[in-house]
């Protein structure tokens, strides 16, 4: 019966375990990639505009969230909008992170062309480097994992998670090139309480 509770608990265990085992296959893919990205965000003159589409696109929000906690000018960008004027906020000064697993949505692919039109960097960070999305980026950082965690292989798990841990690792590079320190970080949160218990 497939509602036993060792079978869910063994469901849920397999999904953790490969879940983690997708982050820690991270460390081995950091290289030149990864430093161009680092560089071009720490020297951008303007916004940085993270973007992405379905779970992508939720995982750029929060990644934009942390940019803007440390202290680099950021915000998402929604491809549909983009499309639809928004571009418009785009210039040559700004650099576009745009996440994406498989690097293949219609959504970002026709963001391509008018993105680099625009003059701004274009950073892609996805699971398949040599995807179209990845040709149309200045920069392209590769997040790949072997399989999702679901036992169908088809929902985006481990490979959301891995663009999420990957976008961190990004931001807080960022950070200490810009040598933030804890009261940049608290001055920033003013409405939220982030030092530990034992502190507050």
């Amino acid at each position: 019966m497939p509602g036993k509770e060792e079978d869910i608990l063994r469901v849920a265990g397999a999904a953790i375990a490969e879940e983690a085992r997708a982050v820690r296959g991270l460390a081995g893919q950091l290289g030149e990639e990864f430093m161009q990205a680092v560089k071009a965000v720490h020297a951008c003159r303007g916004r940085v505009l993270v973007a992405g589409v379905g779970a992508a696109g939720h995982i750029a929000r929060k990644i934009a969230g942390t940019l803007a906690g440390c202290g680099v000018p950021a915000c998402f960008l929604d491809p549909s909008d983009a499309a639809h004027g928004e571009l418009g906020a785009v210039t040559s000064q700004d650099v576009v992170l745009v996440l994406s697993v498989a690097g293949q949505a219609p959504e970002l692919l026709r963001l391509g062309p008018a993105l680099a039109a625009t003059g701004a960097t274009v950073v892609a960070m996805m699971g398949s480097p040599l995807a179209p999305l990845g040709r149309q980026a200045t920069i392209t950082v590769p997040v790949r994992v072997d399989k999702e965690a679901d036992p169908l292989g088809l929902l985006p798990t481990a490979s959301s998670t891995a663009l999420l841990v990957m976008g961190d690792a990004l931001a807080l590079a960022v950070a200490h090139l810009r040598q933030v320190t804890r009261e940049d970080v608290l001055r920033l949160h003013p409405a939220g309480d982030l030092r530990p218990a034992e502190e507050a």
